[in-house]
């Protein structure tokens, strides 16, 4: 059975902005229809593209998933080795918003920090990176203070899941 994530990603992917077209003779042509549609018969990418159908995202209003750091993993490791690799990228895009227990920091770059987060004390680990200009309180954290952090799934796989765009809400006492 294909998880929800996977299906919906799948099928968007196919389905949200294109239609198969046929070529009579199988050759690769790329052509501009009258009406802005771009046309392609290639093997690899037989569908017309219609570029009024693509959309800003909105960020005013993120509906972060309700899914769980280790759900996300285990439900990629349930797939053969085969299909991990795109139960993987189904999840890449993904806004989350997590409450986490913080592990540790690094500062890889001038005024970035690497912070490591941890669910409930325990594995999986969540990375995520932010400018200490943002968020200069991060310097005072201490293991196991919880946090909440919220960002889009980069990667996910092992025992890690990677956020991009992070932001961080503090958890007053």
């Amino acid at each position: 059975m294909i998880p929800l994530p996977l299906f919906k990603k799948l099928f968007d992917k196919f389905n949200a902005s294109s239609t198969r077209t046929n070529s009579p003779n199988n050759k690769a042509t790329t052509r501009i229809k009258g009406n802005g549609n771009k046309v392609s018969n290639n093997f690899y990418s037989n569908r017309t593209h219609n570029a009024s159908n693509i959309t800003e995202p909105k960020t005013a209003n993120i509906v972060h998933s309700s899914i769980a750091p280790r759900a996300i993993l285990d439900d990629i490791d349930s797939h053969t080795p085969y299909l991990r690799k795109s139960a993987e990228e189904a999840y890449v895009g993904t806004s989350v918003k997590w409450k986490l227990t913080f592990h540790h920091i690094d500062e890889f770059k001038p005024n970035q920090a690497h912070l490591i987060f941890l669910v409930k004390n325990t594995y999986p680990w969540v990375y995520a990176e932010v400018l200490f200009s943002d968020y200069p309180q991060i310097k005072r954290l201490n293991e196991k203070d919880e946090i909440y952090v919220s960002g889009k799934i980069k990667e996910a796989h092992g025992n890690t899941i990677t956020l991009e765009d992070s932001k961080l809400e503090f958890i007053k006492d």
